[in-house]
């Protein structure tokens, strides 16, 4: 029976995770995140949210109007607002509505005609699903299999032990209870990003704290080891390269089983250093900065950051064009010539 407790609870941190940090802002910024690539959408996702949690939470503490109601109020009536935008309602649908009240609409119809368009754009979104993965759902299954691996392997151990089992998580426990009574400095304490964000799990989700600093480093395992990935396929040719990586990381420990090393000390530090993975993507977007040909309006990326052998290595180790000088001279580097003077 406490199994089946806690596995409801874990699905419940599950879903107000992926609603903050996933949903939200792809509602709400979707004219902003239209035409971008996966990359950038994941990261954007995984930054703003947090970000903008802070920045309102710590600020309605300030001003001491920090009450749940009020984050509720602007977390769902942007996401509302989002949606309204997305599909605007239409005077042919207010009609609908109305002659359901009066009477004359028949509720079987209503319902018949608003699954038919779920269905229809569970089926748009499933086509755009397999459209995006076509040619490499072999590497993608590979990164799904490790990614759900690392999220059992961190979660293994609070369905077996409900307690957690570390003297620090006391202490963020009453911060975050702290901000739950209007204090956003607790104990002399600014609390940020994993605070915050549980203290949003609770106001807008009703999640309990204990059951959210239990479970979060085991969900949020995932968006590190994705993190890891995207860093990892910009220095590889093969994007399989980056996945056995992160494979031998979460199965192969060649120091020792001292509890001190490896996973042990990662998922301690994972609820609390809640931002961990932004090191992984702070360097992907320097490489990608680094390997950008500046000087082409297009924004292209420079060729040689491939050799040609065919491995991708990072931009700073590659001889990049010099302008005026060496043998690995770029566009626009020629000297300018002497009057009169004739070229070979």
């Amino acid at each position: 029976m406490d199994t089946w407790y806690w596995a409801l609870e874990y699905v419940r941190v599950f879903f107000a995770y992926v609603m903050i940090l996933f949903v939200w802002p792809s509602v709400v910024f979707r004219d902003y995140l239209r035409g971008r690539s996966r990359t950038v959408r994941f990261a954007f996702c995984v930054t703003v949210p947090v970000v903008l949690l802070n920045t309102v939470v710590l600020s309605l503490g300030v001003f001491h109007i920090l009450y749940g109601w009020l984050i509720a109020v602007l977390f769902y009536g942007t996401l509302l607002l989002g949606l309204l935008r997305w599909h605007p309602v239409r005077r042919e649908q207010i009609k609908k509505i109305s002659r359901l009240f009066l009477g004359t609409y028949g509720i079987r119809l209503l319902l018949l005609r608003l699954r038919n368009r779920v269905k229809d754009g569970i089926g748009h979104v499933h086509a755009q699903f397999r459209q995006s993965i076509r040619g490499r759902r072999c590497v993608y299954l590979m990164l799904g299999v490790v990614v759900c691996f690392g999220m059992v392997y961190f979660s293994y151990g609070a369905f077996h032990d409900y307690s957690y089992g570390f003297g620090d998580m006391y202490r963020h426990h009453s911060w975050i209870y702290g901000l739950l009574n209007g204090t956003p400095f607790y104990e002399g304490i600014y609390p940020e990003a994993m605070h915050c964000f549980i203290y949003a799990m609770r106001v807008l989700f009703g999640v309990k704290i204990y059951s959210s600093q239990l479970f979060l480093a085991g969900i949020h395992v995932a968006v590190f080891l994705v993190s890891a990935y995207l860093l990892l396929k910009e220095l590889f040719a093969w994007d399989g390269t980056a996945v056995l990586a992160l494979a031998l990381f979460l199965t192969v420990d060649l120091l020792c089983i001292d509890e001190i090393f490896s996973m042990s000390r990662l998922q301690w530090t994972l609820p609390q250093e809640f931002g961990l993975y932004t090191q992984f993507l702070c360097a992907l977007f320097l490489l990608r900065c680094l390997k950008t040909d500046f000087s082409d309006r297009s924004g292209s990326r420079r060729d040689a950051s491939v050799p040609e052998g065919g491995t991708k290595v990072p931009a700073a180790s590659c001889p990049h064009p010099v302008r005026g000088r060496g043998t690995h001279a770029g566009p626009g580097s020629e000297r300018p010539k002497a009057p009169g003077a004739s070229s070979s």
